[in-house]
């Protein structure tokens, strides 16, 4: 079976002394397309066996779009510094640099950028007054925005909170916990989530947003939970925070598809509180679609799989019926800024 080649091989557990046949290989990396594992599979397989002829082009494109990517983060970052602005980097762009074996296995289409509130209207003009612009129309209501010099190359997702339901008090509590970064390849002054409030916002966004649609999110939250089990902080602890940010149910798939491939009596408790803490007929759902290994299947998952995985990784049916509904309402907003780009906000 092919995803089971391609996770094997992105473990380092792929055992045969030869590499797959050509046929394989392209099969993998169509798979690897649809779930953003390219980069991680083209890298462990080139570590285990060297180049690869049919892999080395895919190699190639990977290096020059991270490498284009850090260029242009590295420079962002030092334009917000030097004006007073606090970067503080997420996701991807924090995870590859620290956590990742190698900077490589980390796959990005952009990087995504944090600063504070009262110094995101700041951290906008400062971009866009040296060389770049809005790749996307900018809403008032958003709560991030993307940037970049090229109309295609590599984009800054410049936020001002991790995500549109955050509290006052939660974002700052978030930087009160916020850590030096200590990147080699970016300026000094960078920060980094705590390990605490990385992983509950790993959950969040990849539960929430992405219904999980990768295996990539499930790697991510494989390193940040090594990172976290490293720290003070109790399993109950835990919990009790995903449960205060409304995640159950997200944490709850997350950690049977973690179980999956880390046999840890941590992840396991940590499943079962967070199962206490959903009604019997939304668990019984989310256990029974975890468990038919339907999220990373071979074919294309349909849009309708991904509303599907979307409304029930929400904590309760009425808040799967806000983010529809709020989401339907961004999508109208966008196609009428599309339609007339005076709706969309854009600071010149």
């Amino acid at each position: 079976m092919i995803a089971d080649l391609v996770f094997r091989s992105i473990a380092g557990q792929y055992q045969a002394a030869t590499p797959p046949s050509d046929a394989d290989l392209l099969r993998c990396i169509e798979f690897c397309d649809r779930y953003y594992l390219t980069a991680a599979f083209v890298d462990s397989m080139t570590e285990r066996f060297g180049p690869l002829p049919l892999l080395e082009p895919h190699a190639r494109t990977q290096r020059l779009r991270l490498a284009l990517l850090d260029e242009e983060l590295s420079l962002a970052t030092e334009l917000l510094l030097r004006n007073g602005i606090s970067p503080l980097l997420v996701k991807g762009a924090d995870l590859a640099r620290r956590l990742y074996r190698r900077r490589g296995l980390r796959a990005m289409g952009d990087a995504d950028v944090l600063v504070h509130p009262t110094q995101y209207e700041h951290a906008w003009q400062t971009l866009l007054q040296n060389g770049f612009f809005g790749i996307e129309p900018r809403f008032s209501h958003s709560f991030r925005s993307t940037v970049g010099r090229t109309p295609e190359g590599a984009a800054i997702d410049l936020h001002r909170q991790l995500r549109s339901e955050d509290t006052p008090e939660e974002i700052a509590a978030i930087w009160s916990r916020a850590l030096p970064g200590r990147y080699t390849d970016l300026p000094a002054g960078v920060l980094r989530l705590s390990p605490r409030d990385h992983w509950i916002y790993l959950l969040q966004h990849a539960g929430q947003i992405h219904a999980l649609e990768t295996p990539l999110w499930i790697l991510d939250l494989h390193l940040a939970w090594r990172e976290w089990l490293q720290g003070p902080d109790s399993i109950e602890s835990l919990a009790e925070e995903i449960s205060r940010r409304r995640s159950c149910a997200a944490g709850y798939v997350a950690t049977l598809l973690m179980g999956d491939w880390l046999q840890s009596p941590e992840v396991s408790k940590l499943s079962r509180l967070l199962a206490s803490r959903l009604s019997p007929p939304r668990r019984l759902t989310l256990t029974r679609m975890a468990r038919m290994k339907t999220w990373f299947p071979e074919r294309p998952l349909t849009r309708a799989d991904l509303l599907w995985h979307r409304y029930c990784l929400r904590d309760s049916t009425a808040a799967g019926a806000s983010f529809a509904w709020k989401r339907w309402r961004r999508r109208r907003l966008e196609c009428s800024a599309k339609k007339d780009p005076s709706c969309s906000e854009i600071s010149a």
